[in-house]
């Protein structure tokens, strides 16, 4: 602040000495000081400053402030800003002060911020409020926390929302309760007072069955899956309990993605060093009730190097069907999920079993089951696939056009509960893509310009999306910081 105040005395003295070299002759004159808001933004006021931040979005060119706020906030908000060159700052004839004065910002409307320089001469600036395009981010009041852990690299969100379990690869899994009223709501809080588990070496991916009942852990380091229960009632409510046995051993080498059949019946397993999925079924009732059990045949080869992320459609016509990406891999493995006789679960390569594409490390699949996205992290695009859902049903194909140029570095994706929005982690650029989805084509497009990438300071090299049940909160993993940014999605 001493040195904008010395910059700015600078500043003036020597347009003063200006003025006075220049000011003995008839035919010189001076230049207008051109006073400039630099920075600006917006807070609720109810009796002094409550909730989040909300930053205006300048431009010098325009003369024009955009503020984004949801239409629930309350239009009497206070404004916090920095001028150069201005002895004072005007609305509608009253003096404005920084942090102190209160007004009126309706949605969709605009105040008019008058700036006086230094020498007597006026600039206008236009704040206007604008409220949130539907789909984009909005960080919360709290806008991340620590994963509890090393490098956190999923989350898993319990059915009823009210639970995250948050995977870090130093062998813990952190859970959190999700705050549902007020300013907490969508706010991660850890367990107390034991917030942590511990599970095998290297631990990757978590997935829980569609009932809530049971989670499980992939440990790259030990090539085991962690089995556990999860609490439903009492104090100890959604609280990680190990199953006897506590793991089980993959039937390859080094598992890494997880998915479950929507039926909560069957768990496959990526293997990275071993190019293959292990498949088990999951025992639903008795002592034994949430144990991996190997299918009869308990694994299959990929022709594909390094798998990493796996995808499972919803019912198609009463078919399921398995799709699996690889970095190292130029292709897109599909399976159909056999559902009668004694291979029930077991997985069947489609024809052809392959879909030439990119390096990813994520695809998604939206939730009526017609399109695919995968991250194309070599070429900064999301792929858009379309699923076949007659004549050969479950089989890719690519949209035209394939792809839509996002940021750098695309790894995550992930897809809204309603199916009207994908989001993209960046991990290079360190920022979420926002798209809406085209119901009829599928096609991608972003939100809008202003509002389709957030780069800020809570998310620092993301890796995985995930979104809460019902749609309204976007969380992220961040390996650099160790922590989880969290979003609202407006």
């Amino acid at each position: 602040m001493r040195l904008f105040k010395l910059v700015r005395f600078i500043s003036v003295l020597f347009s003063l000495v200006l003025i006075v070299s220049c000011g003995s002759g008839s035919s010189s004159s001076s230049t207008p000081i051109t006073p400039t808001i630099t920075s600006f933004y917006l807070q609720a006021f109810d009796g002094g400053p409550i909730g989040p931040i909300y930053n205006g979005v300048i431009s010098q060119s325009d003369h024009q402030i955009i503020v984004v706020i949801p239409s629930d906030v309350a239009e009497r908000m206070i404004a916090t800003f920095t001028t150069q060159n201005a002895t004072s700052v005007m609305v509608n004839d009253f003096v404005q002060t920084s942090q102190v004065t209160v007004n009126t910002f309706v949605s969709e409307s605009s105040l008019t911020y008058t700036l006086v320089a230094t020498d007597g001469s006026h600039q206008d600036y236009t704040v206007l409020r604008l409220a949130p395009v539907r789909g984009s981010l909005t960080p919360l009041s709290t806008e991340s926390i620590d994963s509890g852990g090393l490098y956190p690299t999923n989350i898993a969100i319990h059915p009823n929302g009210e639970y995250a379990y948050v995977v870090n690869n130093n062998s813990i899994v952190s859970m959190f309760h999700i705050g549902s009223i007020g300013e907490s709501a969508g706010i991660l809080v850890p367990f107390s007072p034991e917030s942590v588990v511990t599970v095998g070496s290297s631990s990757i991916s978590i997935v829980l069955t569609p009932d809530g009942r049971f989670a499980y852990v992939s440990n790259d380091g030990e090539s085991t899956i962690t089995m556990f229960r999860i609490e439903s009632s009492g104090e100890s409510a959604g609280v990680l309990v190990p199953l006897q046995p506590e793991s089980i051993a993959s039937a390859e080498s080094s598992p890494t993605g997880l998915a479950i059949t929507a039926d909560g019946e069957f768990l496959y397993a990526l293997n990275l060093n071993s190019g293959s999925i292990s498949m088990f079924r999951i025992e639903s009732s008795g002592e034994s009730a949430g144990a991996l059990v190997p299918l009869s045949t308990p694994n299959i080869s990929l022709n594909q190097s390094t798998p990493v992320s796996i995808a499972i459609t919803p019912a198609i016509n009463g078919q399921q069907f398995v799709y699996v990406v690889g970095f190292l891999s130029d292709s897109i493995a599909m399976f159909k999920v056999e559902s009668s006789g004694e291979t029930r679960g077991q997985l069947t390569p489609l024809e052809p079993p392959t879909l030439l594409a990119g390096a990813s490390f994520s695809i998604a699949v939206t939730p009526n089951g017609r399109f695919a996205y995968m991250a194309g992290y070599n070429d900064n695009t999301t792929l858009m696939l379309n699923i076949n859902q007659t004549d050969s049903p479950g089989a890719l194909s690519f949209m035209s056009p394939a792809s839509v140029i996002g940021e750098s570095g695309p790894i995550g994706v992930a897809i809204s509960p309603s199916g009207e929005f994908a989001y993209v982690a960046n991990n290079i650029s360190s920022s979420i893509s926002a798209f809406g989805i085209d119901s009829n084509s599928g096609l991608l497009s972003p939100l809008s310009d202003s509002y389709s990438v957030f780069n800020t300071t809570s998310t620092l090299f993301p890796f995985t999306i995930t979104i809460h049940p019902n749609g309204n909160f976007l969380y992220v993993t961040n390996l650099n910081p160790n922590t989880i940014s969290m979003f609202k999605i407006n």
